[in-house]
C-alpha cells in the first residue's frame, strides 16, 4: 500500500501442530520483495518433508523475489544449506541478523557469517557483493551506498583473510571445518577511520 517492498520472515523455532503457511505466504511476494532465513532448518522453511524446494519458491525466484540469509541465533542449518544449494538456491543477500543473544555464538559477526559462505562454495567476490551492492539495490539505495563510486560517501571496510583450521557452527549445533576466516581490520566511515574492536560488542 505504501509502495515499498515486503520483507518476509519464514520458519519458526517450534514445530506447531496444524498447517504451514510458507507456500501461501511466498506466493504473495512480487518482484523486488524478499524473504529471509532462506537456509533455515526450522518448521516452516522452504523444503518439503522429502527435502525438495517448494514449487512456489522456484516460481517466486523466477519472478524476481530475492532471498536473504538472516543467520541469527536460530535460522541457519548446514543440512538445509546443502540441500538448497544442491537444488540451485543461491542467496541474493548475506546478512548476520546479529543480536545481543547471538554475538557470542553461533553468529558472532557478519564477518563470521561471510566466512561460512567463503568456505562453502562461494567465491570472495560473490560474498562481498552479497553484503554490499546487492542489498543496496534491493533497498533502492545503490545510488547512495554499496559501492566504491565517485560521488558516493566513502564507507569502506578493510579486512584480511587468515588461513587456519576454523570451526563454524550452525544454529542447530552442527559444526563444519573451514580454512579461511575474514577478519575486519578497520573501516572508513565518511572520513573517520574506525579500528575493528569486538570487545564492546561482547
Amino acid at each position: 500500500m505504501v509502495g515499498l517492498p515486503r520483507y518476509l520472515h519464514i520458519g519458526d523455532i517450534r514445530k506447531p501442530p496444524g498447517v504451514r503457511f510458507t507456500r501461501e505466504a511466498i506466493d504473495t511476494l512480487a518482484s523486488g520483495d524478499c524473504f529471509t532465513h532462506v537456509y533455515s532448518g526450522n518448521w516452516g522453511n522452504i523444503l518439503d518433508d522429502d527435502g525438495k524446494v517448494y514449487p512456489e519458491v522456484t516460481a517466486a525466484l523466477k519472478r524476481g523475489v530475492a532471498t536473504d540469509v538472516g543467520f541469527g541465533g536460530l535460522n541457519f542449518s548446514f543440512k538445509a544449506f546443502d540441500a538448497l544449494m544442491a537444488q540451485g538456491i543461491v542467496t541474493d543477500v548475506i546478512s548476520s541478523d546479529l543480536q545481543g543473544v547471538n554475538i557470542t555464538g553461533p553468529c558472532h559477526s557478519l564477518a563470521n557469517v561471510m566466512s561460512i559462505f567463503l568456505n562453502n562454495g562461494y567465491a570472495l567476490n560473490d560474498v562481498v557483493e552479497r553484503v554490499t551492492i546487492r542489498p543496496a539495490k534491493l533497498l533502492g539505495l545503490d545510488n547512495r551506498i554499496g559501492s566504491i563510486t565517485p560521488g558516493l560517501p566513502a564507507r569502506v571496510t578493510v579486512f584480511d583473510i587468515e588461513s587456519g583450521d576454523y570451526i563454524f557452527r550452525d544454529t542447530k549445533g552442527d559444526t563444519r571445518h573451514g580454512e579461511a576466516m575474514i577478519v575486519p581490520r578497520w573501516c572508513l566511515m565518511d572520513g573517520e577511520i574506525i579500528e575493528s574492536d569486538e570487545t564492546p560488542g561482547l
